[in-house]
């Protein structure tokens, strides 16, 4: 059961998604927990959910796609996101490719359930949880899942189709890493923060993306977006080549 705390938090959650997202786009189930940007709230949600079993869901918040997925620990599983190498090895699931794609704060996070496992068996409780997994994908149909029943995915071979699709998601023009000569090599660039496109010096320069990630407190793919777009990014421009 949720405390008032969290239940007034994610009652304020609820009202900033409700605001980002079109009605058609929510879920019909109320989520216990909400965070709206995945990216900013990082930190928030590995530390909410650390050692709690439930139910997860990602949402693109442009598109209302979603993905639902459960752990017995949410914090463990929900971690995995957040590492490029891990999405990279499975580049061939929807929500991997999406990730990649748009990155963390085009997405919000929900926690669809919480489930208390603590007086269970491992075989008790991974068979509860599953058992909740596999009742919203059933409500929800989400997009971004490639398997419709609950469970892991050892031994499922991609149709002919999904491949094809997996590769157009991969190496379309919006990709952030498309026609690029590595992932590797461009985020080992520098970047060069300005106050406006029109400075003939920047305030500050860092050593690579993952540098300027670390300052930012966001993911490498959301300074390389951001690159690439030119657009205002915490009150400044980010360019991997000085004006």
């Amino acid at each position: 059961m949720l405390n008032l705390f969290n239940y007034n938090y994610s009652m304020v959650k609820l009202r900033q998604y409700t605001q980002l997202s079109n009605a058609s786009s929510l879920t019909p189930v109320t989520p216990v927990m909400i965070y709206t940007n995945a990216d900013t709230d990082k930190l928030k949600i590995l530390s909410d959910n650390k050692d709690k079993a439930g139910i997860y869901q990602w949402q693109h918040v442009e598109s209302g796609k979603i993905y639902v997925g459960s752990a017995m620990d949410l914090s463990t599983r929900i971690r995995r996101y957040y590492n490029i190498s891990y999405l990279e090895a499975d580049k061939n699931r929807y929500i991997s490719s999406a990730l990649r794609l748009h990155g963390y704060s085009t997405f919000s996070l929900m926690i669809l359930e919480y489930i208390d496992i603590k007086d269970m068996t491992k075989s008790e409780a991974k068979k509860i949880v599953l058992e909740r997994e596999q009742h919203y994908l059933n409500l929800l149909s989400p997009h971004y899942n490639i398997l419709k029943l609950a469970g892991n995915s050892l031994g499922f071979k991609h149709s002919p189709e999904h491949i094809i699709n997996f590769s157009s998601i991969n190496k379309g023009v919006n990709n952030p890493m498309y026609n690029r000569t590595g992932e590797k090599n461009i985020l080992s660039k520098k970047v060069y923060l300005y106050k406006d496109l029109q400075s003939s010096n920047p305030f500050q320069v860092f050593n690579s993306y993952t540098e300027a990630a670390r300052h930012f407190n966001c993911h490498r793919t959301t300074v390389l977006r951001n690159i690439d777009t030119k657009k205002v990014f915490r009150m400044c421009f980010l360019m991997s080549e000085p004006l």
